[in-house]
């Protein structure tokens, strides 16, 4: 029904509590909503104060770190090594007892012209309940501070010991590769280096063990040890093989 020709409401002013719907203006002055929803977004954003943003930022971030395997903490402790004094270093539990240079480890071989064998021997036991292999193994000691260590089994890269991998890591009985360590087992090894001899034979070297974190790989999802972090580091005499 019209009155006066004007449709039911025209002309009657909007009372304070009435709701003002999107594309319609409120009171003289206000601006009209917008209809669409990137432009309800915009307005929305606009009215918000800052610590809304930060709020929100925060929540985008706490949700990326549960994706890729969430935030963690590392342990900075480091104890001090000594020679015989067992280290716990997860998964392992390895003790050092002596450290040397040769240039013929016997039965793996003489090492080739030009180069020397550094040598870390001791014990390693595996503490969990399946085995642990070479890769944790390889990365669990180091040798810190010594110059012209080659970085790989094969390579002819040379470069500081903290990056170099070990030439080989052998079970001292019987001179064999140490490839994996079963779950709860013992077995005496060396870790063995090579380094250019153009420097002279150290005297003392300072060796780092590291232990590693349990966790889900971030590319395939399966849980490994990862994340070594150094846990014990000590200065140890390094003399020639036999002497």
């Amino acid at each position: 029904m019209t009155v006066d020709g004007q449709r039911p409401g025209a002309g009657r002013h909007r009372a304070p509590n009435d709701p003002v719907q999107p594309g319609q203006a409120g009171q003289p002055g206000e601006q009209a909503l917008p209809t669409d929803p990137a432009g309800r977004l915009r307005t929305w954003l606009a009215d918000r104060p800052f610590q809304h943003y930060a709020y929100a930022v925060g929540a985008v971030l706490l949700a990326l770190t549960g994706i890729f395997g969430g935030l963690r903490t590392v342990d900075t402790t480091v104890a001090p090594l000594a020679g015989g004094r067992p280290v716990t270093a997860a998964p392992l539990t390895i003790t050092i007892t002596r450290t040397s240079w040769t240039t013929n480890l016997g039965p793996p071989g003489k090492a080739p012209a030009g180069q020397r064998f550094l040598t870390v021997a001791g014990t390693v036991r595996n503490d969990t309940a399946t085995s642990v292999g070479s890769d944790v193994l390889g990365r669990a000691v180091h040798l810190q501070g010594v110059p012209d260590v080659y970085q790989d089994s094969f390579g002819d890269d040379v470069g500081a010991s903290e990056s170099a991998s070990p030439w080989g890591i052998f079970v001292t009985q019987d001179s064999t590769r140490l490839a994996y360590v079963g779950p709860g087992l013992t077995y005496q090894a060396a870790w063995v280096f090579r380094q250019k001899d153009t420097q002279p034979a150290p005297t003392s070297v300072t060796v780092e063990v590291d232990g590693h974190t349990f966790r889900a790989d971030t590319i395939d999802g399966t849980m490994k040890w990862l994340d070594p972090a150094v846990v014990a580091t000590g200065t140890l005499p390094m003399k020639a093989a036999g002497s």
